[in-house]
């Protein structure tokens, strides 16, 4: 019986996105297809030798139910740019896991391997949405 793989985007590509993906490759189940970063000057590259896409590019893959989860690894996004960000994922694909990384003050030193993760379902963001603090992170798991 084959194990159906995880088709996963990281959604940053600085120090925080190089974690969580050397935490995610080491897992049989996880296929790594893409980097997601805003940055102009990124988009087309590669990093650790996974395409850099923008979100346009996320888009048209998560209409196509082609990324099943996103790692939002982006420790420096404020907490209304978290919601716009997961609004506008969503908005796109309700099905999508989403998982995000705690804020700047709690991400662990660059020489550890584990991330902390807070993982965000699509109907929890939708009744707790107001509360941005829902978005502040606990340290809840880790991968």
């Amino acid at each position: 019986m084959s194990i159906k793989k995880k088709n996963i985007a990281i959604y940053g590509a600085g120090i925080t996105a190089k974690k969580v993906f050397k935490n995610l490759k080491n897992k049989k189940i996880n296929r790594i297809i893409a980097f997601v970063d805003d940055s102009i000057e990124l988009y087309g590259k590669e990093l650790l030798r996974i395409p850099i896409i923008n979100f346009d590019n996320l888009s048209e893959r998560l209409r196509k139910n082609k990324i099943t989860e996103i790692y939002i690894a982006i420790p420096s996004l404020r907490d209304d740019e978290k919601t716009n960000l997961i609004k506008k994922i969503y908005k796109i694909n309700k099905s999508v896991s989403i998982k995000i990384t705690g804020g700047v003050d709690e991400i662990l030193i660059e020489n550890q391997s584990v991330t902390p993760l807070k993982e965000i379902s699509y109907d929890n963001f939708l009744n707790k949405k107001k509360n941005l603090r829902y978005l502040s992170f606990k340290k809840q798991k880790y991968i």
